[in-house]
């Protein structure tokens, strides 16, 4: 049981399988442990794990988990979103503001495929140079998915990033 919140998801498969064969119910542990939304010590592959043999219903749980104290469990909250295809960008989109890097890439890759619904100006107010650099980096990959005048003004911005990584990402995308 000790396994089902690996942080390897082939050990996760692996222990749901052992646990199934011995009669138990894994599914039934993910969501009893991740239940408990407050719990400082809930491992983040708990609730990945929930999403991995879970239902679209679990996803009420998991939205739950978004405001978690440890950021590993919010990435993975997020991420569980993903997987159960229950993301919604107007939920997600204060996590674009994390203050933890892992969170806003999470959250970047579940609002990725309904950039649309945010407006250039919220991105472009992301792109400021008193963001942190992962909040700019992820404002980047979004203003360039939405494409048209964001990623023109992504571009432009970026250029002038007093950071080195956000101008190579800028100089790489300006390249395609």
């Amino acid at each position: 049981m000790a396994f089902l919140a690996d942080r390897s998801a082939m050990v996760r498969a692996c222990a749901r399988y052992v646990v199934r064969q011995a009669g138990g119910d894994p599914v039934a542990w993910y969501r009893e442990r991740c239940a408990r939304a407050g719990d400082p010590l809930l491992p983040p592959g708990a609730v990945i794990g929930l999403a991995e043999c879970g239902e679209r219903a679990d996803a009420d749980t998991l939205w739950a988990l978004l405001a978690h104290p440890s950021a590993a469990v919010r990435a993975r909250a997020v991420a569980g979103l993903r997987v159960l295809d229950t993301a919604d960008v107007r939920r997600l989109h204060p996590l674009l503001d994390d203050p933890a890097p892992g969170v806003v890439r999470e959250t970047v890759l579940a609002v990725e495929p309904s950039v649309h619904l945010l407006s250039d100006e919220w991105l472009g107010e992301r792109l400021d140079a008193g963001r942190p650099r992962h909040v700019r980096v992820g404002a980047l990959r979004l203003a360039f998915r939405r494409g048209g005048s964001a990623r023109a003004r992504a571009l432009r911005v970026a250029r002038e990033d007093p950071d080195p990584v956000v101008r190579a990402r800028a100089a790489r995308e300006a390249a395609r």
